[in-house]
């Protein structure tokens, strides 16, 4: 898929009905014949500038913990990955991968191949160096 495809209005909306099919495939179940809604466990957290909300049947056994440990997860992430701290395991990579080899953990490296990838797969439509540029246009705003 090139560049031009990838972001081509019909394949956005394909994309989009994709998502939307899938949220309706994961909603809430319902009780049968009551058509009563399922009590819900709602669980929330900011991270990553955004708010992020997991969604649970109430009286699963172990929701409560199994959403703490995915909203966990997007901390642990962010504390790895984010340019906004300067102890995060992508910060250090920013600051000595011109002057040296970096060894990183075996999840970034993954990552980067994905998104080196994602960047040839798109024709540089989507494309994670241009950190540099989005800063320097002075959208880099926190």
């Amino acid at each position: 898929m090139n560049r031009r495809d990838f972001l081509h209005p019909r394949r956005l909306a394909q994309t989009a009905s994709q998502a939307y099919q899938v949220l309706e495939e994961i909603q809430s179940p319902q009780p049968q014949g009551a058509g009563e809604a399922v009590p819900l466990l709602h669980v929330s957290r900011r991270a990553m500038a955004t708010s992020f909300e997991i969604i649970l049947p109430w009286g699963l056994p172990q929701a409560m913990e199994a959403a703490t440990a995915g909203l966990d997860e997007i901390d642990r992430l962010e504390d790895q990955l984010t340019v906004y701290r300067d102890h995060s395991e992508v910060s250090r990579l920013n600051r000595q991968a011109a002057q040296q080899e970096v060894e990183v953990a075996a999840n970034l490296f993954d990552l980067l191949e994905l998104a080196e990838r994602i960047t040839r797969e798109t024709e540089g439509a989507f494309d994670i160096t241009a950190g540099p540029l989005i800063k320097a246009w002075g959208f880099f705003r926190r």
